[in-house]
């Protein structure tokens, strides 16, 4: 999987305390995820959330997101997700895609 050319979302993952987890990052249970595409960006359209360290693990279909936002940004709250390495993706309309990866302990 390969982003498409252009401007791709950026992803903040932030602990219970507001600290922004980098990618690789260790933090606790709840989490908030910020997702901005930028003005010059096409919309923000999906956000997934998968257990393990890519894509390829198992995708958590309680935070799939399809719906189309058509917005710039958009925070998303994950709590309760299970211990271990997550995975989340943000995808924009015009196919940009961006992820970061982060254990929770």
């Amino acid at each position: 999987m390969s982003a498409s050319t252009g401007l791709c979302p950026v992803i903040y993952v932030r602990n219970s305390q507001g600290q922004i987890v980098p990618d690789g990052g260790v933090t606790g249970k709840d989490v908030t995820v910020e997702v901005d595409d930028d003005n010059n960006g096409s919309g923000l359209c999906h956000f997934q959330v998968f257990q393990g360290t890519s894509p390829s693990g198992t995708p958590l279909s309680q935070y799939w997101d399809s719906t189309y936002y058509n917005v710039k940004n958009h925070t998303y709250t994950l709590n309760n997700l299970p211990e271990g390495n997550i995975c989340v993706l943000a995808h924009d309309q015009a196919g940009n895609f961006s992820q970061h990866g982060f254990m929770l302990a």
